[in-house]
């Protein structure tokens, strides 16, 4: 992950959203917890962990098609 730092959070959330990591944060480094998703980019292998979305990642959608 990483972070930007900077008095203007605007500019600050427009630099985060140009970077290559699954997580950045703003004015703050590695604030996690349950119910926010942490998630890798590219390589790093690790996916997405928690909140809903980590959830989906450790889930497999099944379909059961029953004849009426």
């Amino acid at each position: 992950g990483g972070s930007v730092w900077s008095e203007n959070t605007q500019l600050a959330r427009d630099i985060a959203q140009k970077l290559q990591a699954g997580t950045v944060w703003v004015n703050q480094h590695a604030a996690i917890g349950p119910d926010i998703p942490l998630a890798g980019a590219k390589d790093s292998g690790i996916g997405v962990e928690w909140g809903e979305e980590g959830l989906n990642e450790f889930s497999q959608i099944q379909i059961v098609n029953v004849k009426k």
